[in-house]
């Protein structure tokens, strides 16, 4: 599903959900959201759909996450979404708390804590083999592991969390530079790093197609300077990274 466009901003609303915490519907809790991670992500991105009626056609329009995950902890059951329409509980299965409209006032060096999980990702050039001809295509990899391989073997370990600072860190500056914000890198830490294998749905175990989507974490929380409100606005409403529709890109912010 492609990101919310950035060239236009619209009223977005921000909303609390959560399952019914009745005996009906704690019931059923276990099998609509699993404990085990990355089933529970999938089953989360399908319950958020529910709130949003959609034709077979509709492009997603809403970022998600779960409150209080990290890393391979499940989270609250509860979930925070930041939506162009106010979500609708068609199945009486939700507690919606009544949505708020998104519209922060803010201006150029206003300083605001965040808080965003984010799948960060680096274009890179493969070759690929096409009979007796090589050709070369563009392929989205972690930017985390995109650092590790290029360590020898024996030292990657001992590296693994420098190198995700560095590579978490210059990932969030690129944004920055792009959509109008800046940061200190002492002012922001880097947590929760994990790889997921979330099952595709839909799709028969002989079909190449059938391998599960990978997806790589990071939590990042600290503070930054506004620079272009109007364009963070509009970037927060689209979202950072990649994976929006399994919880990732939502930053959460406030004022200092």
């Amino acid at each position: 599903m492609s990101d919310l466009e950035l060239s236009s901003f619209e009223m977005h609303y921000f909303s609390r959900i959560r399952l019914r915490r009745n005996v009906s519907a704690a019931a059923l809790a276990r099998s609509l959201l699993p404990n085990e991670l990355n089933a529970r992500l999938n089953a989360a991105h399908r319950l958020i759909w529910s709130v949003f009626p959609h034709k077979p056609d509709q492009k997603r329009d809403f970022l998600w996450r779960e409150e209080g995950s990290k890393g391979l902890s499940p989270g609250s059951g509860s979930f925070l979404v930041l939506s162009r329409r106010p979500p609708e509980d068609e199945h009486g299965l939700f507690e919606i708390d009544p949505p708020k409209p998104f519209e922060p006032n803010l201006q150029p060096e206003d300083r605001l804590g965040f808080l965003l999980r984010v799948n960060p990702v680096v274009a890179r050039s493969v070759e690929v083999r096409d009979g007796e001809k090589g050709r070369s295509r563009s392929k989205r990899c972690d930017v985390v592991m995109d650092r590790l391989k290029a360590l020898p073997s024996e030292a990657r370990a001992e590296k693994r969390t420098k190198v995700m600072n560095e590579a978490a860190l210059d990932w969030l500056a690129s944004q920055g530079r792009a959509r109008g914000f800046r940061f200190e890198r002492n002012e922001v830490s880097v947590d929760g790093y994990c790889r997921l294998r979330i099952p595709r749905e839909g799709c028969s175990r002989k079909s190449s197609s059938f391998s599960p989507v990978m997806v790589s974490t990071l939590d990042l929380e600290g503070y930054l300077t506004v620079e272009h409100p109007k364009h963070f606005m509009r970037s927060i409403c689209a979202g950072f990274g990649r994976a929006k529709a399994f919880g990732c890109g939502l930053m959460l912010i406030r004022r200092v």
